[in-house]
């Protein structure tokens, strides 16, 4: 190996060139501390977008007013998404689950009902609720089959945050309401 007074100054000058850019050894450490901090910060910032991004936009979703097969206002109702286990199933029958929320539609017509459905859902999205009331009534007054029952039935059904539901127990409702568990 030639000795440091050995190397011409055109030699000098191309290692120069060759390595500028790097970093000493002794400051390598220095560098991969700040490179790890700057990805715990990318991580955090995708983890963030990623739940920006599940958010649903309920108020954009077309609800449709038809759904399974109308039930009486006795008549208990129930709906289990693909994953739901039967177990939690059974523990929300049970009313197992604390309830963060209610909303109440009673004397609300169609559409003000539709809307502060979906306003709710909004709401509990945002605070992060997973298991709601809503009380949508027997509906004894307009004839033999409940219509808000039936709607809040088949509206459920098609929002994707609504992991499941079921009618309430009697000290929460009965079949007047439903418990609903959203997913986070």
């Amino acid at each position: 190996m030639p000795k440091k007074d050995d190397i011409t100054p055109e030699e000098r000058a191309l290692f120069r060139e060759s390595v500028k850019g790097t970093v000493p050894l002794g400051e390598v450490h220095a560098q991969e501390e700040s490179v790890e901090s700057r990805r715990i910060e990318v991580k955090d910032h995708i983890k963030q977008d990623v739940r920006i991004k599940t958010r649903v936009d309920l108020l954009n979703i077309p609800l449709s007013d038809h759904g399974p097969e109308s039930v009486t206002g006795e008549e208990s109702i129930e709906y289990r998404g693909s994953g739901f286990s039967h177990k939690d199933m059974l523990r929300l029958k049970k009313g197992g689950f604390s309830i963060q929320a209610e909303l109440d539609l009673h004397g609300a017509v169609i559409d003000q009902a539709r809307d502060e459905l979906l306003r709710f859902l909004i709401k509990a999205q945002n605070q992060h609720w997973h298991c709601v009331r809503i009380i949508h009534g027997k509906g004894k007054h307009h004839g033999d089959k409940p219509i808000l029952k039936n709607l809040v039935n088949a509206w459920l059904r098609q929002i994707p945050i609504v992991l499941a539901f079921c009618s309430a127990t009697p000290r929460d409702g009965g079949t007047g309401a439903v418990y609903t568990l959203l997913k986070e």
